[in-house]
């Protein structure tokens, strides 16, 4: 074995966003599975196929399901808690790019009849974060979405519409929140 063969054997793959979520989520108890799928197509060049060695050359994009979730979850039960009700719909991602992704769920029709139906939204944005000097471990802030009045909305907005109003805020809202674990 060649030097380059053991250090691409020892090289250590890299964890993607969706399985930090997958192994947060069963962590937390959840059954959960990975939804979001690789399509393969021929790539294609000026409107015609492109060909390698008499073969098709295939292109590739991920697509989530119903344009919105990477995982599909639901709670196991147990003794303490019992069941979670309703199934949750997870959109993994980084911080940087969290609020895109929420803006993308808006302006998904389905997600409007998935949180009617009782199921949950979440996105995840995963960051390294520590202290300076300190070693960063990776952590989640998950925002949850919620289906006010037809308009869906994460925990923040409705605390400012709440605080707006100048209406007592209640603490109704425990999900945004951030975790930090060596995932």
């Amino acid at each position: 074995m060649s030097d380059t063969d053991t250090e691409t054997k020892h090289r250590k793959k890299a964890v993607t966003m969706t399985k930090r979520s997958l192994d947060y989520l069963r962590k937390h108890g959840y059954v959960a599975a990975v939804v979001e799928q690789w399509i393969r197509f021929p790539k294609r060049e000026n409107g015609k196929m492109v060909f390698h060695n008499g073969q098709p050359v295939m292109d590739q994009t991920k697509r989530d399901l119903f344009n919105l979730a990477d995982i599909v979850a639901i709670h196991a039960p147990d003794q303490h808690t019992g069941i979670k009700q309703g199934t949750l719909f997870v959109q993994s991602t980084t911080i940087p790019n969290q609020a895109a992704r929420i803006d993308k769920i808006k302006g998904v029709p389905v997600a409007y009849d998935i949180l009617r139906a009782g199921n949950q939204i979440e996105v995840h944005g995963w960051a390294k974060k520590g202290a300076r000097g300190a070693r960063k471990l990776w952590q989640v802030t998950v925002t949850k979405l919620w289906l006010v009045n037809g308009v869906m909305a994460t925990d923040a907005e409705l605390r400012e519409e709440v605080e707006d109003s100048g209406e007592t805020a209640k603490n109704l809202f425990t999900s945004n929140q951030t975790e930090e674990d060596d995932f």
